[in-house]
C-alpha cells in the first residue's frame, strides 16, 4: 500500500507544482490588456551601406570604408493587441548615432597618398511600425518575434525607409515588464555616390 501511495503522489506531483506556479504567476492579465504604453532605451551601432561603382570618377580616391561607433536611442511603446499571439506595435522615438568614414586618397594639400577620417554625427526621428508575434507565456517568461517598416528623417539629411526584425525576451516582474531587444534594420536608400572635397 506504502508503495502504491508512493507512486501516485510521483505522479500526481508535476500537476501540483504546475498548478502552483500558475498562481505565483505576476500581472497574470497584462497579455489580456487591449492596448499598453512603455519606453525602450537602447544601444544603437548604425553603419553605411556604401556603393563604391562610381571610385572611377574620382581619380584620386582609391577605397572608402566605415566604422560603426556606439549610439543611444529612446523610444516610445504603443503595443495593440490583435489576437492571443499578434499584436501591432508603434513606437516612435529618437536615436543619436556616431560613425567614421575612411578615405583611401591623395591628400589635396600635401599630394602624398593618405587615410583621412571623418566623424560623422547623426540625429534621426524615427517611426518604426511592426507585427509582434508572441509565444505561449511560461510561467513569467515570453519570446517575440517581430518584423516591420521604419520611416526615419535623418535631422541633417533627407528621410528614408527601412525594413526591420526584432528579437524579444521579456520577463515579468511584480510591478512592471522588463524585456530584452535585438534589432537588425535594413536601409533600403544606400550611401550617396557623390563624395564631398574632403579639404574644405
Amino acid at each position: 500500500m506504502n508503495k502504491k501511495v508512493l507512486i501516485w503522489i510521483v505522479l500526481c506531483a508535476p500537476l501540483f507544482a504546475s498548478a502552483q506556479f500558475s498562481r505565483l504567476r505576476n500581472q497574470p492579465l497584462f497579455d489580456k490588456t487591449p492596448l499598453h504604453f512603455g519606453f525602450h532605451i537602447g544601444l544603437n551601432w548604425y553603419d553605411f551601406n556604401m556603393d563604391l561603382a562610381d571610385l572611377s570618377e574620382q581619380p584620386d580616391l582609391f577605397g572608402v570604408t566605415s566604422e560603426a561607433l556606439p549610439g543611444y536611442n529612446i523610444n516610445i511603446v504603443s503595443n495593440l493587441r490583435l489576437t492571443e499571439h499578434l499584436d501591432l506595435r508603434f513606437t516612435p522615438g529618437f536615436a543619436a548615432t556616431v560613425r567614421k568614414l575612411h578615405f583611401d586618397m591623395i591628400h589635396p594639400f600635401t599630394g602624398e597618398r593618405t587615410i583621412i577620417t571623418r566623424q560623422i554625427e547623426s540625429s534621426y526621428v524615427q517611426f518604426p511600425l511592426h507585427l509582434k508575434f508572441k509565444s505561449v507565456r511560461i510561467d513569467n517568461y515570453k519570446l517575440y518575434l517581430m518584423g516591420g517598416i521604419r520611416y526615419t528623417n535623418d535631422l541633417a539629411s533627407k528621410a528614408k525607409w527601412s525594413t526591420m526584425v526584432c528579437s524579444n525576451f521579456s520577463d515579468m516582474l511584480p510591478i512592471t515588464k522588463w524585456a530584452l531587444v535585438l534589432t537588425f534594420i535594413s536601409s533600403i536608400s544606400n550611401f550617396p555616390r557623390k563624395f564631398a572635397r574632403l579639404g574644405d
